[in-house]
């Protein structure tokens, strides 16, 4: 909370680097041996997905000592720390793109002569009408490509090699800074940045960057967001292994009475609906993934059920799921009855920690948080 009461506000109490030291005995206990953070970035955001500046802590997680104790704290108890890489994209109100004028140094959306402008993609417009210099200097002559048509989320040209000097290719990079303190990256939309060597074996940006991430920490683990059939980028040269969202929809599905469609569950989508299965089914998709993916990267992906981008679990596998539009206060009712829906994620988090990977638990699902 804030200051003043009702202040907006991105502190909260036990939310920050701190906090999350103090709980590593309590992790501990539960035996996590490693630790997947959103972004820790300087961000204008609570989500942290839009990044001012790669090389600073984001204030409101505390401070770059802070950063430092907790990496200590978590190897001391033999855990490991994967840092969220948001590489596809960054703030429109970045250090490097300075939309809104806020720094000293000229952003790429300033001027046409700015260092930064050619990180960018640039189109022109009617003078006046866009909220970029045009290349010609004329104000307001251009607008931008963007992550998903996201204003805030300027794209990075991510062949110019200024862009990935400061990502990967060099001594000071990003990816090889944190690795003095983290232990790998979790690579947020890294399909958009590079489509995988069988897709474009001329785009060669993973590749790089696993070089310069495993020359810098060997046994460094490199996880992509992918949630279609990730066989392209866990060949052996790019990724060690992606977030599992097949295998989670799978397993979601297995528990499931009845079909469930949502943003992140619908049909002709890479997750797809979460369709009841048969155990003979399920066998069927769990052997199915298992001869699409090479044995290393098997044995190594991220094997989640939900995540920050999704509904949690516990809803999603509640008879009523479906309800929120036409009963907006089912799920308000302190007295709801989750007493099914606990039984359900029980039976899917035996298979999921049992399967081949690394299961990996969102926070708050091992104490039943809930909702939409």
């Amino acid at each position: 909370a804030g200051a003043c009461p009702g202040a907006y506000s991105h502190n909260f109490y036990g939310g920050g680097l701190a906090g999350l030291t103090a709980k590593l005995d309590y992790l501990d206990n539960l035996g996590v041996t490693a630790i997947y953070l959103n972004p820790v970035f300087f961000s204008p955001s609570n989500h942290g997905y839009d990044t001012t500046d790669f090389l600073q802590i984001d204030s409101s997680m505390g401070t770059q000592a802070e950063f430092e104790a907790f990496a200590t704290a978590a190897h001391a108890r033999g855990m490991h720390i994967i840092l969220d890489g948001v590489f596809n994209h960054t703030s429109s109100d970045s250090i490097y793109f300075d939309r809104y004028g806020r720094y000293s140094q000229i952003g790429a959306c300033e001027s046409q002569s700015s260092p930064y402008r050619s990180w960018y993609y640039f189109q022109p417009v009617t003078a006046g009408t866009g909220p970029c210099v045009g290349d010609d200097g004329t104000p307001g002559g251009a607008t931008y490509t963007s992550w998903f048509g996201y204003d805030s989320l300027p794209k990075l040209n991510s062949a110019n090699p200024a862009v990935r000097a400061l990502i990967w290719d060099s001594a000071e990079s990003v990816a090889v800074h944190w690795l003095q303190w983290a232990d790998g990256w979790r690579l947020d939309v890294g399909g958009d940045v590079d489509p995988g060597v069988t897709a474009d074996p001329t785009n060669l940006y993973w590749e790089g960057f696993r070089a310069a991430v495993k020359t810098a920490k060997p046994d460094a683990y490199i996880v992509g967001e992918e949630w279609g059939n990730p066989s392209s980028w866990i060949l052996g040269g790019e990724w060690d292994a992606t977030m599992n969202y097949q295998l989670g929809t799978a397993l979601l599905s297995f528990w499931r009475d009845e079909t469930l469609t949502d943003n992140d569950h619908t049909t002709g989508s890479a997750a797809g609906p979460l369709s009841p299965l048969t155990p003979a089914q399920l066998n069927e998709r769990l052997l199915n993934l298992q001869e699409r993916y090479p044995a290393e990267a098997f044995a190594a992906m991220l094997n989640l059920l939900d995540s920050h981008d999704t509904n949690r679990a516990l809803f999603l596998l509640d008879e009523n799921a479906d309800e929120p539009e036409t009963q907006p206060g089912l799920y308000q009712n302190p007295t709801y009855d989750w007493s099914d829906a606990i039984t359900r994620l029980k039976g899917t988090a035996l298979l999921q920690m049992t399967l081949p990977g690394a299961p990996t638990i969102y926070y708050g699902d091992a104490v039943g948080l809930v909702g939409p």
